[in-house]
């Protein structure tokens, strides 16, 4: 074991308890997690469901309101559309899907899947309508138990497992405050042993009605009852129902439009014990920093779209220190280690690494640098600036206080010049995460070192005249994408618009 492998966790105990290191073993959160289902875990979990909402007895006393006596061929025609999936035969996999959702027009599990499968194939019309028939059919099925009429809705694992998604949470609560949600009453139910930041869901749970329990026994519950949950993909508003990036960006745009604070804040305590730390790594009280963290891993090819080198950003990183600023970079340990380099910290392999201090640097950094991740979603929460950079699914996104994305670009096999926004939107690349699509060859273009350069001095000028006014390239921009049907008003970067002027003159 590394010396610094043995500072980090010395840090750790000291500063969150053995509980920061538990979370740091899966295999020994996973044994406790099934210690905890077999003390009658899925007994004490309905009970603490039925004492938040007692309302909810008549549906999960019930039998179920799942896939009855089919199950069993419904598994296999699932189970053959995700293979289909891991091939990059999507299409089959959808057709698959078509056909067991007309075979089985009751089953949330073939619409569910059907909405994963859209979604990796890029094809947002196909996703978003599939969204919508898994949440009308779980209204029906709720209906179809003697008590109220889909009243109560459950939030599953899937909603604190991703730092992502612990964020969404915000969007739940902006848009109840909005008066806009619709008036399901929901309840949260989280293992904390497989959170991704406990301490920053710890932050939301005083504005949440939230459960408890093994994720085992959440699972059971979804799996018997999955009418009761609503998907991270979901969001039901008094009038309609949304993908999570459009509620996302209706909840921040109304949140800003009403110059309402953050929801959630940092206490004196920790914002004392982050400054020693700052203190520990050279900064004084009055440097300031900026905060970055870039997608890396080996992730599947569906999913690989939004990394990026984060060699590109070092010239970027001189930039901010040469202006008399330091520089943070967050992430875990598998990322690939900085050079050293004046002025910058690699918290990533820091013995310092722990969950309240990741939430510190979010909501303190003088703008945050991040790709399309949890990382930059999570400083938005703090209205920390963000420069979302390497953006690649923008064909849906959302706003957020005083931000703004830099994306990729594409070319298309055999073309000598990227696509333009408009074509771009016109094709599946920008609404997934994909870089492989059926029938299309592509070339992924990262920012260069000189998108990334200008990005970051645009963020200081803005920053220096307080000046977020979108300049007519931005709008012009924002116009292409409303009328290509993409989501979310994240504006593009004006330096990216000035650099490329093609990208939306073509």
């Amino acid at each position: 074991m590394s010396i610094n492998k043995l500072r980090r966790q010395f840090f750790q105990i000291r500063n969150g308890g053995f509980g920061a290191l538990i979370q740091k073993s899966r295999l020994i959160r996973e044994v406790l997690a099934k210690i905890d289902s077999r003390l009658l875990g899925q007994y004490r979990l309905r009970m603490k469901l039925l004492r938040i909402e007692p309302m909810l007895a008549p549906i999960i006393n019930s039998e179920s309101t799942g896939e009855s006596d089919q199950d069993d061929q419904i598994d296999v025609l699932v189970s053959k559309a995700r293979e289909l999936r891991d091939q990059n035969q999507l299409s089959a996999a959808s057709q698959l899907l078509d056909k067991a959702q007309n075979d089985y027009p009751e089953s949330l599990k073939v619409l569910k899947n059907k909405t994963q499968i859209e979604f990796v194939r890029g094809n947002w019309t196909g996703f978003c309508n599939a969204l919508s028939s898994a949440s009308a059919l779980s209204d029906r099925l709720l209906a179809g138990v003697d008590g109220p009429d889909a009243r109560v809705r459950l939030l599953g694992n899937d909603w604190t497992g991703p730092l992502g998604h612990i964020v969404q949470l915000a969007s739940i609560i902006k848009l109840e405050r909005l008066g806009v949600l619709s008036n399901e009453k929901r309840i949260l139910l989280y293992d904390p042993k497989f959170v991704a930041n406990k301490f920053l869901l710890n932050l939301f749970l005083p504005m949440v009605d939230s459960v408890e329990a093994s994720r085992f026994d959440i699972e059971k519950l979804m799996q018997q009852f999955p009418a009761l949950f609503d998907d991270v993909t979901t969001f039901r508003l008094r009038d309609r129902v949304l993908d999570q990036w459009s509620a996302i960006d209706a909840a921040n745009v109304g949140w800003i439009e009403q110059n309402k604070a953050p929801l959630v804040k940092l206490s004196a305590k920790h914002q004392e014990k982050g400054a020693r730390v700052l203190k520990k790594w050279g900064l004084s009280e009055t440097d300031w920093f900026v905060a970055i963290h870039v997608r890396q891993g080996g992730h599947r090819e569906q999913a690989r779209l939004p990394n990026a080198e984060i060699s590109s950003y070092f010239p970027m990183i001189r930039e901010i220190v040469e202006r008399g600023g330091h520089v943070v970079r967050m992430g875990n340990p598998l990322m690939q280690p900085l050079p050293a380099m004046r002025n910058v910290v690699d918290y990533a392999h820091a013995a310092e690494r722990i969950d309240w201090l990741d939430v510190y640097l979010w909501s303190k950094a003088k703008f945050f640098v991040g790709t399309q991740s949890g990382g930059s979603e999570a400083a938005m929460c703090f209205d920390t600036p963000t420069i979302r950079s390497n953006f690649s699914s923008y064909g849906h996104c959302f706003d957020s206080k005083n931000s703004f994305m830099v994306p990729k670009r594409y070319r298309l096999s055999g073309s000598q010049n990227p696509l333009s926004f408009g074509a771009a939107l016109q094709s599946p690349i920008p609404y997934c995460e994909s870089i492989v699509h059926e029938g299309i060859k592509f070339e992924v273009i990262d920012n260069s070192e000189e998108d990334l350069i200008h990005a970051a001095r645009e963020m200081f000028s803005r920053l220096e005249s307080n000046d977020w006014q979108l300049t007519d390239r931005q709008v012009k921009a924002q116009a292409i994408r409303s009328s290509a049907g993409a989501v979310g008003s994240l504006p593009i970067a004006d330096s990216f618009l000035q650099l490329y002027d093609s990208f939306i003159d073509s």
